[in-house]
């Protein structure tokens, strides 16, 4: 009988040392569980953050569409060519944008982003200094280059009121007389130009 009792024993031994390491196993899968509860709680809370983040960025893409220029149109104010007709149509159509903006811009000023409405409306106000003083140098280089033509009253005409670059100084001097200044110097030119 007693080779049968040693070996209860040995597997009474054995069974608590299994049950222990499964008291084990399970404090570990405890644990392990509570920190996969926390992970994943931290994993919600950061796709919920990155949501909120994201909805937040398309807010200020959409905002800065609507209230900035491109740089596509800040290029055509400063750079294209008032001489050719595709360069020309950028240069209004920019001019068109940074109008449309600034009516915009004023609505923000009367809201409560009262400050961001006056940094942008500043901001566009260079732009669009620039572009009319780019566009008051054009109209008084393009009567000169007329002026000096052998036949200044012809080609002023010709030259601008029968193609592309007519059209160009016509919209050139539309577009100036919203600055009175440059509009009645521009007149003056074009009156120059043509005698």
């Amino acid at each position: 009988f007693e080779p049968f009792r040693e070996q209860l024993e040995k597997l009474d031994a054995s069974v608590g040392e299994l049950e222990g390491s499964c008291s084990a196993v399970m404090t570990r899968l405890a644990d392990t569980e509570g920190r996969m509860r926390a992970f994943s709680g931290e994993a919600d809370e950061l796709q919920r953050k990155r949501a909120e983040l994201e909805a937040r960025s398309a807010e200020v893409a959409d905002f800065l569409a609507r209230f900035q220029l491109t740089p596509d149109e800040a290029d055509a104010l400063r750079a294209a060519s008032l001489d050719d007709v595709d360069g020309a149509r950028r240069f209004f159509a920019a001019m068109e944008r940074v109008q449309h903006v600034r009516r915009e811009c004023a609505a923000l000023v009367g809201s409560r982003q009262q400050v961001a409405g006056f940094e942008l409306l500043d901001l566009l106000s260079q732009h669009q200094k620039a572009a009319f003083d780019r566009l008051y140098r054009w109209v008084q280089e393009s009567c000169q280059r007329t002026g000096d033509a052998a036949d200044a009253d012809d080609a002023l005409f010709e030259g601008f009121e029968g193609d592309a670059a007519g059209g160009t100084l016509r919209a050139a001097i539309a577009m100036l007389r919203a600055r009175p200044v440059f509009y009645s110097h521009c007149q003056e030119c074009v009156g120059t130009a043509r005698r």
